[in-house]
Formats: C-alpha cells, sequence, structure tokens
C-alpha cells in the first residue's frame, strides 16, 4: 500500500490573498476579487488550464483549528510548488483555489492527496471528488467547466464582499442547534470552569495487550481525560464548543491544566498504575506541566505515556523537537495519535521520536480495506512495529481480530473494556 509522505513544514505568517507572481495592482485585491480577475484573463485559454477546490470551510469544526489550517496550506503550498505556471489563491473562509496547466493534473491530485490525509478521519474526506459540492476537492477542466467555476467565484466576491462590510450583529448567522461560543461566552465558560468539578467528567480507558484471541486481556496503561460532551451537557448547554477554532483551542488548551491538576491530586491520594493522557504540545511547554513533573515524576517515572494529536504535532513540529529529548530523558513515553492506515507510513516513529503510535480502528478503514491492500498495511505495521501501535476505539470482535491478524498486540475500546469486565467477574 503506497502512502504519501507527509514532511514537516515551516510555518509561516498568513494574509487572506492569492499566492504567486502577484502584480501590484491584484497585490490589493482580496483573493476573491485576484481569482475573478485571473479567470477572466484565463477565458481564451481555456483548454490549457484547470482548477482545483479544496474545501476546507466544509470539514467539521474539530479540524478548523487556525493551526491545522495552517499546517493543510504550507503542506499545500510546499507540493505544488515544482509547478510552473499556475496560481494559488487562500480565501477569506481558508478554503484554497488552485489554478494552473491541465497537463499537470496528476501532481496536483498528488499535492491534493496530502492534505487528504491529514484530514482522512473527518466525513468530508470519504466522499467522492465528483460527489457535487460536498466533497474535499472540487475539479474544474476550465474548457468544460469555466462558466460553472466562474459563478462560484463570483458568488464568492459577493459573499466576502459582503462580509467585510457588514456589522457583525447584520452579518447572517447559520442556523444551529446550539448557540455558538463567542468572546464572551468563552470568559464565561472559563470562570465556571476554574470552579468546576472536573472529576466528574474524567473518563479512564485501558489500553491492554492481547496476543491471542482466547487470551485475557492485559492492562498496561489506563488512559484518562476530560470528556468533552460531558462538560459540554454539564456546564455549557446549549453552546456550541467547536464553533470558533480559537477558542475551541484556548478551551482544550485550559482543560490540559486542570487534567492535570486532577492527575496531581489523584496521585498523592491512592496508588496509581501507568498512565496515558493526551496533551497539547504547548502545554509540555507550560509552567504548569513542571509543576506537575515536579510532583509526580518520582512515582510515575517510566510509567507515563504521553499523547500527542498528529494535527498539533505538525503545527508545533520546532516546539516539540525542542521539548522532545527533555521528556524522554525524564522517564516519559510518547504516543502519536490520530493515525489511520493511509497515514501510518507518512511518519517515522523512530525517527520522530515516539515508542508508540495509535491506529484508528474505523467502519470505513481496515474493516473495508480491498484484500488486496492488506497486505500493504501489514508490511506497513511491520516497518512500525506491531508492539508499537496501540488500535483504539476498538468497539467490536472483529476490530480485535483484523488488529490481530495485521501483527497489533495492544487494543483500547469498548470491547476490550467489556472483556476486562467480564474478567473482574469470574
Amino acid at each position: 500500500m503506497s502512502a504519501v509522505q507527509v514532511q514537516p513544514v515551516k510555518l509561516k505568517p498568513r494574509q487572506p490573498t492569492s499566492r504567486a507572481d502577484m502584480d501590484p495592482i491584484s497585490a490589493k485585491l482580496s483573493a476573491e476579487q485576484a481569482l475573478h480577475d485571473h479567470l477572466r484573463h484565463l477565458d481564451r485559454h481555456r483548454q490549457e488550464h484547470m482548477a482545483l477546490h479544496m474545501r476546507l470551510s466544509l470539514l467539521q469544526p474539530g479540524h478548523r483549528r487556525a493551526s491545522y489550517l495552517r499546517v493543510a496550506t504550507e503542506t499545500f503550498e510546499e507540493a505544488i510548488r515544482p509547478l510552473p505556471g499556475g496560481r494559488l489563491f487562500v480565501l477569506a473562509n481558508q478554503d484554497l483555489i488552485y489554478v494552473g496547466k491541465a497537463v499537470h493534473w496528476r501532481a496536483l491530485a498528488s499535492a491534493a492527496q496530502h492534505v487528504r490525509v491529514l484530514f482522512e478521519d473527518d466525513p468530508l474526506t470519504r466522499q467522492d471528488d465528483f460527489d457535487g459540492d460536498v466533497s474535499l476537492c472540487g475539479w474544474y477542466p476550465l474548457d468544460t467547466t469555466y462558466d460553472d467555476l466562474n459563478l462560484i467565484v463570483q458568488r464568492m466576491v459577493r459573499e466576502a464582499s459582503r462580509a467585510r462590510h457588514l456589522p457583525a450583529m447584520m452579518r447572517p448567522k447559520k442556523e444551529e442547534s446550539r448557540a455558538p461560543m463567542d468572546a464572551e461566552a468563552f470568559s464565561r465558560l472559563a470562570r465556571t470552569l476554574e470552579t468546576a468539578d472536573v472529576d466528574t467528567m474524567v473518563r479512564h480507558q485501558s489500553i491492554c495487550a492481547m496476543a491471542t484471541p482466547d487470551g485475557e486481556p492485559q492492562p498496561m496503561f489506563e488512559e484518562i481525560f476530560i470528556a468533552i460532551d460531558s462538560l459540554r451537557e454539564r456546564v455549557a448547554p446549549g453552546l456550541d464548543l467547536h464553533s470558533d477554532p480559537w477558542l475551541f483551542q484556548a478551551l482544550t488548551r485550559s482543560l490540559d491544566d486542570r487534567l492535570l491538576a486532577h492527575l496531581t491530586r489523584e496521585i498523592k491520594r491512592r496508588p496509581i498504575g501507568p498512565l496515558s493522557i493526551n496533551l497539547h504540545v504547548e502545554t509540555l511547554l507550560s509552567p504548569e506541566f513542571r509543576r506537575f513533573e515536579e510532583r509526580v515524576v518520582p512515582q510515575m517515572r517510566g510509567r507515563l505515556l504521553i499523547e500527542i494529536h498528529k494535527l498539533d504535532l505538525m503545527a508545533e513540529m520546532n516546539s516539540f523537537l525542542f521539548i522532545r529529548d527533555r521528556l524522554k530523558a525524564r522517564g516519559h513515553r510518547l504516543c502519536l495519535d490520530g493515525l489511520t492506515p493511509a497515514t501510518l507510513g507518512c511518519f517515522n516513529r523512530e525517527a520522530l521520536g515516539f515508542d508508540f503510535v495509535k491506529l484508528l480502528w474505523a467502519a470505513d478503514g481496515l474493516q473495508r480495506s480491498r484484500p488486496q491492500a492488506l497486505p500493504g498495511v501489514r508490511s506497513q505495521i511491520q516497518a512500525c512495529g506491531g508492539a508499537h501501535i496501540i488500535l483504539c476505539r476498538c468497539d467490536s470482535e472483529t476490530a480485535l481480530t483484523i488488529g490481530r491478524d495485521l501483527g497489533i498486540v495492544l487494543f483500547e475500546g469498548r470491547e476490550v473494556e467489556r472483556r476486562l469486565g467480564l474478567r473482574a467477574t469470574r
């Protein structure tokens, strides 16, 4: 199974304007206006050109964090850099539209795949590219779809202009079952969380070794996390916590601190086994984490597994490389979270310094992999090291069976919890 090699990118300051060879006049235009002007100049050269629309604005809210979108844009820019004669437009809603030579469509498809694998657990990336306007990628051969794309861009120009000039209170709002989280609502929520009893929102799940079909699960780590759904139900009913990616990032970052405080109390209160916690890279550089280490390292040395999500890793690669060696020197182990079969081969676990990676079980992932694709998945698992992979979200016996067949021995999910419960009742 071939895999796109996703390389870390160096993030640069960004403005919502078009890229590549902009003249002084078009540089003063919005990206939407510059794109419309560019299409108008290509009217007589339709057969030679095509366009690709990357609809990042349609990703799920949790994937539209500003840092994640920057990684996606920089990754795409790096992939199309060798293509001559094209222009990339970064729109106000963070969508990307690239217009270039039609003969380069294969290379452009490969560049799009670099972005797709970043968000492969988002439902948008599972849609066929030709499912109208509900897929991640929209392809427009200008010889046949010039007028269609031109109408879309004209609408974008009007909407962007209207959004820039209307007062915030007059801008149309999307109908949502929950109210969006704005700065005022976030401030209220932050104050509430300062005194809220997060202990009731903490969830536990075991990571177990299961080497044989009949073998009992052997707990290796206990993952501890604060459930976002539980938090919303108890302290923010009716509030859409994902509506603003910046505020959601700040919220989850603050929850890291509350989780660390909770663990500090728990470790003082009772003996505790090896733990697994998911933290932001920014948290690992914070004074709160240093204080946590000072209090728990003597008891937890060599028994703390720190999980870092793949998108957070790519958004904060330089910071991660800065802190990684210190974490390892303190005896902590590291796990790269959020991988699927398509991205397992995109990250070199050993080179990055991770002890484990988490591979997501999904109904449309390993379970439905074509038989001819499974040998490729198996070879990637062998290259990574089957004993270093945790197959998570295992909610069925099928997940455990296929995982073991592929050489995986560490599992996490409801089926694992069910088996642990059966063992406890014997």
